[in-house]
């Protein structure tokens, strides 16, 4: 066929182009950077497939893509989603706008979508409630807009390898896909522009209808080939085409743009001081710390109003020494002196917005201190990539298996063992060289930490509070968050910290998960550990607005290891209670056992949860939640292990109290109730999503 270069990419012609320009688009919806990686990979074999490829973007871009909307090719447009389940059921902030949109989209025109066939695969966890439900929501949405599924739904489970599900549903969709391939394919195949060790060349075989691409690449210094490496391994995933691309400035003036990662380019970010900090748990309690920190929202206080329930969003960097780390690794762009070098990241031409400012001007290590999450495990694509960038033949060849079907047990220990970050990789193959551009482009983004208000701006003027516990690893680093606010904590509480100390924030609304507008309702709450924070917002605003004797009856249930050590807000909670604000709180010590109060060994002492003391009030609480219409059940913390027993105590305390209730009558119950509002969890997890 006859090559031409276009847009960065070797156009190969099979024959006259169609008239119809049938397209197949891929969007994500993307918490953590898997279910992007997934939606990449299926992108890159579109050629090979024999389609032309569409958009790659994320789903709040979806009715700027335009999906559906070309007139001489809607009919015959694909559409394939990867979308994670985040939060309590919920979708990523990447596709929060996709319902507006496609709702405006319809409004406008009933048949906006009717020519659309799209396939979703869903990414969550079963140990979890509320399992895919991203996914189900996003599928309801397309179906109710005309839209047809062409490849029926997959629900990939990370609580037993999501590959599991993934691999045989990618198989049915690309043999169903190849099957309805244009007759006359137009092939694009990526030229990778940051190959700096390697040289890339194609080559194209004709079959049928379609081409089928090989790619060759020479490792130099290995004496060999990755295509030679790769034979004899299955499923390693293609090279991945650049999103983004760094360009140099050519003078050297101070940098003046935003420089803010992915996860945060569609928020409102601001700048706030703190004013002020206290440890809540015990001096001498150093292997388990939480402290409470107050920030003045002053002359934003109008941008970043919140109410009890919101959140607020932590902009984190990366380690220092991390950064510098790797900028001695890597190669830095073209026309780049060095790591403070002023530079600009845009979108390439592959996502439909070639040219666009992503990031900057600003330097290198600003990109990297700021854009990516060092500490994120590497995804199966980028593992391809860098075996590109080895001089060494037996790391190429490591890094392939790894990322091969042979590999899967070899990379899922490295994942267990939190072994997977592009610094360890990088010491573990030090012949590997890569380009910036590449882990700008593929490194997942560096998300905020988000914290619950343990405050009430109609009390707490211009002010926003909230808990946070200081995560500790096992070789002595602490969370990037987490760590800096308590350095910021403890210059705060020395004669150092007399300045003050600023962060980047952003508020994130989580509607429903409010305080009843109706004061007659009675609630309970549940929160063990920092789960307490948003309750404390809650009283203290039901404390601001007066309490009278019409007013609902409240419970709290709050659990903590050792009552002396780390009962959080222990004398505002007993307030509470004393002026009524509280009906009833419930405490919880787990590590205050008979075994425990006997020296024995904590591990194997009785250990109580909330949960436990839940159903020793089984009447209270079945009375509470079945004769009153308008009451409601909150739940903040773990959304693993917390929440999940205590929804089987919900489910148990139901079927007990109820009159003839089953178990599975009882579930049901509280699926209606949290449809409708009555049963709201505000929890965070701990996946690789």
């Amino acid at each position: 066929g006859l090559g031409l270069l276009k847009e960065g990419r070797i156009l190969e012609m099979g024959g006259v182009e169609d008239e119809v320009k049938a397209v197949v688009n891929v969007m994500f919806g993307s918490a953590t950077g898997n279910a992007e990686e997934i939606a990449r990979r299926f992108h890159a074999e579109l050629d090979g497939l024999g389609w032309h490829p569409g958009c790659i973007a994320p789903l709040n871009d979806f009715e700027a893509m335009k999906i559906g909307q070309n007139p001489s090719s809607s009919q015959n447009d694909y559409l394939i989603i990867v979308i994670a389940t985040t939060g309590d059921g919920d979708l990523p902030t990447n596709a929060l706008k996709f319902p507006r949109q496609v709702r405006k989209m319809t409004q406008k025109d009933s048949a906006a979508l009717k020519g659309v066939n799209y396939a979703i695969l869903g990414l969550g966890d079963s140990n979890y409630e509320n399992f895919n439900n991203a996914a189900k929501r996003v599928d309801k949405i397309l179906k109710t807009a005309g839209a047809a599924s062409f490849c029926e739904r997959a629900e990939a489970d990370d609580g037993i390898g999501l590959e599991l599900v993934i691999e045989p549903w990618q198989d049915a969709m690309f043999t169903y896909l190849k099957r309805k391939a244009p007759k006359k394919s137009l092939t694009l195949l990526p030229v990778n522009k940051t190959e700096s060790t390697g040289k890339v060349g194609v080559e194209v075989e004709e079959k049928g209808a379609t081409m089928e691409t090989k790619q060759v690449t020479k490792v130099e210094g290995a004496g060999a080939n990755v295509e030679e490496l790769l034979a004899g391994l299955e499923g390693v995933p293609h090279a991945l085409e650049a999103l983004t691309m760094i360009e140099a400035l050519a003078n050297s003036a101070a940098p003046s743009g935003t420089c803010m990662s992915e996860a945060v380019r569609d928020d409102s970010v601001h700048r706030v001081a703190v004013r002020g900090c206290r440890l809540l748990t015990d001096k001498a309690y150093t292997e388990r710390r939480v402290w409470h920190m107050e920030l003045d929202l002053g002359a934003v206080d109008a941008q970043l109003k919140y109410e009890p329930g919101d959140s607020i969003g932590i902009v984190v960097e990366n380690r220092k020494e991390d950064v510098t780390e790797l900028l001695g690794r890597i190669l830095l762009p073209d026309g780049a002196a060095g790591a403070d070098s002023v530079c600009v990241l845009k979108s390439s031409s592959v996502n439909g917005e070639g040219g666009k400012t992503r990031a900057g001007p600003c330097s290198l290590r600003s990109m990297v201190s700021r854009l990516i999450d060092l500490n994120s495990p590497v995804k199966k694509t980028l593992l391809r990539s860098l075996a590109n960038h080895c001089s060494e033949v037996n790391e190429a060849k490591a890094l392939l298996t790894m990322c091969s079907k042979s590999g899967r047990e070899i990379y899922t220990e490295k994942l267990r063992l939190e072994k997977l970050s592009i610094l360890q990789l990088l010491r573990e193959n030090p012949s590997c060289v890569p380009p910036l551009e590449l882990l700008i482009d593929q490194v997942p983004p560096l998300a905020p930490r988000f914290y619950s208000a343990a405050s009430a701006s109609e009390v707490d003027a211009s002010s926003f509070h909230f808990a946070f516990s200081v995560v500790q690893f096992e070789d002595g680093r602490r969370g990037l968050a987490t760590g800096a606010l308590e350095d910021i904590c403890l210059q705060k509480m020395s004669s150092a910290g007399a300045d003050a100390a600023h962060i980047e924030v952003l508020m994130r609304s989580h509607g429903s998960f409010s305080p009843p507008v109706d004061a007659s309702a009675p609630y309970i709450m549940i929160g063990p550990g920092t789960g307490v924070a948003p309750f404390r917002g809650f009283l203290r605003q039901r404390r601001a607005r007066g309490v009278a004797e019409e007013h609902g009856q409240t419970m709290l249930f709050f659990g903590c290891r050792h009552e002396d050590r780390d009962f959080l807000y222990r004398e505002e909670l007993e307030g509470f209670v004393a002026d009524g604000t509280l009906s009833a709180l419930v405490t919880a010590f787990s590590r205050d056992g008979n075994g425990a109060q006997a020296g024995g060994d904590e591990t194997t002492a009785s250990k109580v949860y909330v949960q436990h003391k839940m159903l020793e009030k089984t009447g209270e609480i079945g009375k509470l939640l079945t004769e009153c219409e308008s009451s409601r059940v909150y739940v903040c913390g773990d959304g693993g292990g917390m929440a999940a027993a205590v929804n089987d105590a919900l489910v148990k305390i139901l079927s007990d109290y109820g009159d003839g209730m089953t178990t599975d009558d009882a579930k049901k119950r509280l699926k209606e109730w949290a449809s409708a509002g009555r049963y709201l969890r505000d929890v965070w997890f701990w996946g690789a999503l």
